[in-house]
């Protein structure tokens, strides 16, 4: 008889920093803990106090996580290879590294500090989408964004439902990695697409994304002349990134943040959701 498969649970950071150590503990006997490539750049930029005082959490066992791979080169390979990116992908995380990310004296390595560097790079191109989207759903979808209050929230769950919705989305992809900004040189053929590729639940993320972006920000150009406003949509952009890991890795999700609760329930109505610490995945 194959033996069973365990599960993927992709954490973020918000979840990472609730949850205690007996939590990780606890789900480790049922899942395999993956870590977005984002939550590893946004914990290993954090103080080295912190940084380890979060891998600690973690039991230590030969394979205590995977990392995933990162978003840009998953939507590559899918440009490249035109098949749907094997989420299995998910590389072990070697235990030795893991214990120096674990000890708060330990300085991080050239390598390391230019990883970083260059998520933060990638970070600021999946920006450019986002904003482009906003616009998009603000100009081809103004009924959406007047009237009543009621009548904008209605608008607005009707948009959250269009963007699950395949028909609806594709010709969207099409037009914005067709974008002079775009990083999709070779994007995958439409045609191709479904629910399964990478490269369209990149699209379904940054579209949600932007739409809650365009809600907020009524003009965009106060967005992108405030330092704070752009500081909190380079969060919502890391944010984005672990969402769509967990899209796209066989699992379920683990988040204490609202919006993206909201987003994972849109986009997988049917997956494991663990919102809480101290609860039993499924329950929260």
């Amino acid at each position: 008889m194959a033996q069973r498969k365990t599960p993927f649970l992709t954490i973020d950071k918000s979840y990472l920093r609730a949850c205690r150590a007996d939590d990780l503990i606890q789900y480790s006997t049922d899942y395999r803990f993956v870590l977005p490539e984002a939550l590893v750049y946004e914990v290993v930029k954090d103080s080295a106090t912190s940084r380890a005082s979060l891998f600690r959490k973690f039991p230590r066992s030969p394979d205590p996580y995977t990392v995933a791979v990162s978003i840009p080169l998953a939507l590559a390979r899918e440009m490249e290879q035109h098949k749907p990116y094997c989420h299995e992908g998910a590389r072990p995380r070697d235990l030795s590294i893991h214990d120096s990310l674990a000890n708060p004296e330990y300085e991080l390595t050239e390598s390391q500090r230019s990883a970083t560097e260059n998520v933060l790079r990638e970070v600021e191109s999946d920006m450019n989408t986002v904003l482009w989207l906003a616009k998009d759903w603000q100009v081809n979808h103004a009924d959406s964004f007047s009237g009543s209050d009621e009548e904008r929230s209605k608008g607005r769950q009707m948009l959250d439902q269009e963007i699950c919705s395949e028909d609806f989305v594709l010709p969207k992809y099409a037009h914005a990695v067709s974008q002079p900004w775009s990083v999709h040189r070779k994007p995958v053929p439409v045609d191709l697409l479904t629910r399964e590729w990478a490269n369209f639940r990149w699209f379904q993320v940054n579209a949600l994304f932007a739409l809650d972006i365009a809600v907020r920000y009524p003009d965009l150009e106060i967005l992108k002349k405030s330092p704070n406003a752009l500081k909190k949509l380079n969060h919502d952009i890391l944010d984005a990134r672990g969402l769509l890991t967990a899209l796209f890795v066989d699992g379920g999700f683990a988040t204490q943040e609202e919006k993206l609760q909201r987003f994972w329930t849109l986009l997988n109505p049917d997956g494991l959701l663990v919102s809480k610490p101290n609860t039993t995945p499924g329950d929260s």
